[in-house]
């Protein structure tokens, strides 16, 4: 974290796209690099981008298996 540039765990939920309750979980359970500062969490902003780039993006289903199967319209 020595020379990155640091952010509080509210602007790392908001960066991630998590609440802030989640980002204090993951920094408490090691899964992210987090410092304790105070009454909060101070995480550096390439913990963050490693973590993003770990958030998988792709759909619970794939879009050709969504919806009716297109044969029950053909007549």
């Amino acid at each position: 974290m020595l020379g990155d540039e640091l952010v509080t765990a509210p602007r790392a939920a908001e960066l991630l796209g998590y609440t802030v309750q989640h980002v204090r979980l993951l920094a408490r359970t090691g899964q992210i690099q987090a410092t304790k500062f105070g009454r909060d969490w101070i995480i550096g902003q390439q913990a963050i981008r490693e973590l993003k780039a770990k958030q998988t993006t792709r759909p619970l289903m794939e879009s050709k298996r969504r919806g009716r199967p297109s044969r029950l319209f053909e007549e």
